[in-house]
């Protein structure tokens, strides 16, 4: 498997638009398209479909991704930890509150420690989401019990 072509799809499931993903990833929409499709027809699936004006990834499409993101991160992490002989980067990922709050007071002790930090600020289900799809390795949210 072309592991560009694999890097596309994690960057383009994350827009879902060709134009954004290609500006991300600083080719040309064409050439960014011909890298997807050859890789869905190499695989012989669908990646996505299109619902109106929507492209949605199939669940062949979705698998591929979270695929994807895996290999980034550990690529990632990888490179880090080649580049540092220590350990790698650990992203986190939090709503607005739950760093200004609950996480920030802790930063400057964790950015003292053996792993580089990363932050990211998502709200509650994209940080889960973002968790589920390898995007980052510990998310923080609130969540209010139903009951």
């Amino acid at each position: 498997m072309n592991y560009d072509a694999l890097m596309a799809v994690a960057v383009f499931a994350n827009h879902m638009k060709y134009t954004h993903a290609a500006r991300v990833l600083h080719i040309s929409q064409p050439a960014l398209h011909q890298k997807i499709s050859k890789l869905a027809d190499g695989l012989d699936i669908p990646l996505y479909v299109r619902n109106g004006r929507e492209l949605v990834l199939t669940r062949q499409g979705e698998m591929l991704a979270t695929h994807a993101r895996e290999v980034a991160a550990l690529t990632e992490d990888t490179l880090a930890r080649v580049r540092e002989e220590g350990g790698g980067t650990v992203i986190l990922a939090s709503g607005p509150g739950a760093f200004q709050h609950l996480i920030g007071p802790m930063i400057p002790g964790l950015r003292e420690g053996p792993y580089p930090l990363r932050l990211l600020t998502m709200r509650g289900r994209e940080a889960a989401a973002a968790v589920r799809e390898a995007r980052v390795h510990v998310a923080v949210g609130v969540y209010a019990e139903r009951g």
